[in-house]
């Protein structure tokens, strides 16, 4: 393994594997921990500790439907930039109405409290959802897609108020008689997804018999 040297004095340095950017790639995780030593005479051990090494890019890996929460919910107080849809380390010199704080969840732009709670398979019927927090993204459109129709992604714009809506789709599934759906919102222009909490026990898919 590859080292980086920090040398603290002619007696002393501080050693820590190299390319530590690496590992939250390897672990999908947002943080490692390493062991961090300091030497005498480059071989007795003086004193040593665990460090985390953390990347707030790498939290929105946790929940990849709702990026801002997961952003902002870390540990690591990241901030959430809605414009460029990209999670930093805090810095309070940066601010705006696209900024959102470490712990302020509740700012997020996202999508919830989808209606009906089942939809059938075989049957297309109209799914209506709520919207906050969504000021900034005023006439743009939005892409809203499930994993279960892969490709398929259906458009719908915002202009003023918080209730949408889109044809819905007409879901083939017969592997079990319900399933969980979780549906992802993107905006049209950047393809980057916007936290949507349509998802879980609520939004299931079931047969009509």
């Amino acid at each position: 393994m590859c080292f980086i040297q920090y040398r603290t004095s002619q007696l002393t340095r501080l050693t820590f594997p190299l390319r530590v950017m690496d590992c939250f790639v390897i672990l999908c995780s947002d943080f490692v921990t390493m062991q961090v030593k300091i030497l005498f005479n480059h071989s007795i051990e003086v004193t040593s500790s665990e460090y985390k090494f953390y990347n707030c890019a790498a939290t929105v890996r946790k929940s990849e439907n709702t990026p801002c929460i997961a952003c902002v919910t870390s540990e690591w107080q990241c901030q959430w930039n809605a414009q460029d849809h990209t999670c930093s380390d805090r810095d309070d010199a940066v601010d705006g109405a696209h900024m959102v704080k470490a712990q302020q969840a509740y700012s997020c732009p996202q999508f919830e409290n989808p209606e009906p709670h089942l939809i059938p398979v075989g049957h297309r019927i109209p799914i209506s959802f709520q919207g906050k927090n969504l000021d900034i993204y005023k006439d743009h459109k939005f892409k809203i897609g499930t994993e279960l129709m892969k490709h398929t992604e259906e458009e719908f714009t915002f202009n003023e108020g918080s209730k949408f809506n889109f044809k819905g789709y007409k879901f083939a599934y017969d592997k079990e008689q319900e399933v969980n759906v979780s549906f992802h919102i993107k905006d049209g222009d950047t393809e980057k997804k916007i936290d949507s909490t349509l998802t879980g026990e609520s939004d299931r898919l079931t047969h009509w018999s």
